[in-house]
C-alpha cells in the first residue's frame, strides 16, 4: 500500500522515521516482514537484496578481497572496505570483520581487558561496556561465568542450572538449554 509523504502510516518499522520522503511501503524481509516502513530504508532494503541477487543496478556483484559473488542472503548487507587495496569497495561480511580485526590490532591502544592479548588471529574483538575491547575468548568466558550464576538461568530439558561447556543456547526469549542439551536434540 503507497502513500505519499503521509505521517498516517509512520513510524517507519526499521528506523522509527514519523515522516517519509517519498511512499510509505511494506517491507519484504525479516525481521520487520510486512510492516510499513519508510521510502529511504526500502530503498536500502531492494538494494541489499538486488545485490543479494546479482540482479538489479549492480548487475552480480563480488566481494573485492575474497570474490565470493551475492552476500549469501537476501538480508545480509555488503560492506564498504576500510583499507587499502580494498579501501570504499564492496566486501562481504566475513571479509568486513577480517578487516576490523585487522585494523584493531594494528592499534596499539587496543588489548584485551581481562588476558592484556593485543592481537588476535582468529576470532574478533569486542567492544567493552565502560570502554576499551576484549577478546572474543574472554568474552564469552565472562559471558558462561555470568549466566552460570544468575539463578534464573536453567535449561529447560534437564533443570540444570550450570552449564559447563563453552555457552548457554537461547531456546526461547526466556528459556535457555544447556550446550550438552542443544547438542544431543541436534544429533539425535
Amino acid at each position: 500500500m503507497k502513500h505519499k509523504n503521509s505521517t498516517e502510516y509512520g513510524p517507519c518499522g526499521m528506523c522509527g522515521a514519523e515522516r517519509t520522503t517519498g511512499y510509505w511501503l511494506r517491507s519484504q524481509v525479516p525481521p520487520t516482514k510486512g510492516t510499513r516502513i519508510c521510502q529511504k530504508c526500502y530503498d536500502d532494503e531492494k538494494l541489499s537484496r538486488d545485490s543479494a541477487r546479482g540482479t538489479g543496478r549492480w548487475g552480480t556483484m563480488r566481494c573485492a578481497r575474497c570474490d565470493k559473488v551475492g552476500t549469501g542472503s537476501e538480508k545480509t548487507y555488503w560492506y564498504r572496505g576500510e583499507r587499502e587495496p580494498y579501501l570504499n569497495k564492496h566486501v562481504c561480511k566475513q571479509c568486513h570483520l577480517l578487516d576490523y580485526r585487522d585494523r584493531l590490532n594494528e592499534d596499539p591502544n587496543v588489548f584485551c581487558g581481562v588476558c592484556q592479548r593485543t592481537e588476535l588471529h582468529s576470532r574478533n574483538w569486542r567492544k567493552r561496556k565502560g570502554g576499551g575491547h576484549i577478546c572474543d575468548g574472554c568474552y564469552k568466558r565472562e559471558r558462561l561465568e555470568r549466566m552460570n550464576r544468575d539463578p534464573s538461568v536453567v535449561c529447560y530439558l534437564c533443570d540444570s542450572k550450570v552449564c559447563a561447556s563453552s555457552e548457554w543456547r537461547k531456546y526461547t526469549s526466556s528459556k535457555y538449554m544447556c550446550r550438552a542439551c542443544s547438542q544431543a536434540c541436534n544429533n539425535p
